[in-house]
């Protein structure tokens, strides 16, 4: 590579440190070329259209992206799941009150159809307020991006369970 003295022009085949003919210390010229070097290039983030798996992806001044925080904690508005043991709790009570005044006077059979029906009122009442839960929390599920699997299920298994309870207060009422 030959190279020119800035001083008095004349060209120097061998690269040295000071001119050989005026003596004027010459600047260094690096063997750096940048033609052997690849091309830079810059990349947005995100999900490139084609990428190329042989091209080399070079990100310039990349900044790192905010990742926040968001707790997922299903809070619905009104809570069906705590109506629906209020519920339980107030036919069973109903049930055993009424089983208790009535016990051995002459309509104790009617009674206790009675008090029989309303505890599997309640629980029928209760599942299908708890189903009534689970369906909204499956909806919450899919709009956080969460699968809904268990809670569809908990929603079928409560429609069922209640269906079998309205049967049974039927046979009660029915019998009586």
């Amino acid at each position: 590579m030959a190279q020119q003295c800035p001083s008095c022009g004349q060209q120097l085949l061998v690269q040295t440190k000071t001119c050989s003919y005026c003596g004027v210390a010459l600047p260094q010229i690096s063997t750096f070329s940048p033609v052997n070097e690849p091309n830079p290039q810059t990349v947005m983030i995100g999900q490139p259209a084609m990428p190329n798996p042989n091209q080399p992806v070079i990100i310039n001044n990349a900044q790192p992206q905010q990742i926040i925080y968001i707790p997922l904690k299903f809070s619905p508005t009104p809570n069906w799941r705590n109506w629906s043991y209020l519920v339980i709790a107030v036919g069973l009570l109903l049930s055993v009150i009424v089983s208790v005044f009535n016990e051995g006077s002459m309509e104790s059979g009617a009674t206790m159809f009675l008090a029989n029906s309303v505890c599997c009122m309640s629980i029928c009442v209760a599942a299908f307020m708890d189903a009534a839960y689970y369906s909204m929390k499956s909806d919450w599920e899919l709009s956080t991006g969460q699968s809904n699997t268990n809670s569809k299920i908990g929603m079928i298994f409560d429609i069922v369970f209640g269906l079998v309870a309205l049967f049974f207060v039927s046979v009660f009422l029915f019998a009586w």
